[in-house]
């Protein structure tokens, strides 16, 4: 058999198996704001967040007691 036609025949085996596995029943995210940043608690939020166990820590590149920064933690 040709490859471009041994290639078809796999495709669609493929799809043909595919079409019988269910889906399982899909759920949308939601989300919720954790935190609004006023200033003095720190401001800007700086890259991502990092998840230890149930609480997130990041940092901010503004705000803070010295206008420099803060590190939180929620």
């Amino acid at each position: 058999m040709k490859t471009g036609i041994k290639n078809l025949v796999l495709a669609r085996a493929l799809m043909a198996v595919l079409g019988l596995i269910q889906a399982g029943r899909l759920t949308a995210q939601t989300f919720e704001t954790l935190h609004t940043f006023t200033g003095g608690d720190g401001a800007n939020p700086h890259a991502g967040v990092v998840l230890s166990g149930k609480t997130l820590y990041g940092t901010t590149e503004a705000g803070g007691s010295s206008g420099s920064g803060t590190i939180f933690a929620h």
